[in-house]
């Protein structure tokens, strides 16, 4: 795929199968054998285990809204910053739901192979997050 096409999958990938949580698009937009970096994701688990990933976030924040501030492509890499906007309604990496509305900004890279995701390596300041959320760490 051209880095254009590539480009264009990953906003896809934000508007339709986040924006929209649009389930069906995971066989056509990820590798079956895909791994990643990122919370709550088992990094060998392949397509099954992102597909459990993706329904544990649906649950967790059902409104969220993914907008890209910048995304960039070289050959077979794109690098994307998003915006995040949700609402926390469900459970999320063991803390029960509070109605809490978070805003976050985190970055991605995604490599793409035969025009389908094959590995996610995203960082967001999770310390931010649970803040959001209301919770403390404590010494």
């Amino acid at each position: 795929m051209s880095t254009e096409s590539n480009k264009a999958l990953i906003r896809r990938y934000g508007e339709e199968h986040y924006n929209r949580w649009n389930e069906l698009l995971i066989e056509e937009l990820i590798h079956p054998e895909v791994t990643g970096e990122f919370p709550g994701f088992d990094p060998q688990g392949g397509r099954e285990a992102y597909r459990s990933w993706y329904r544990g976030l649906k649950g967790a924040f059902p409104d969220c809204h993914f907008e890209i501030d910048w995304l960039v492509a070289d050959e077979d890499m794109v690098a994307v910053r998003w915006d995040y906007r949700a609402t926390h309604s469900g459970m999320f990496m063991g803390l029960p739901a509070t109605g809490r509305r978070i805003e976050m900004k985190y970055n991605s890279m995604y490599r793409i192979l035969s025009g389908k995701i094959i590995d996610i390596r995203s960082d967001t300041d999770t310390l931010k997050l649970v803040q959001q959320l209301g919770f403390y760490l404590t010494p």
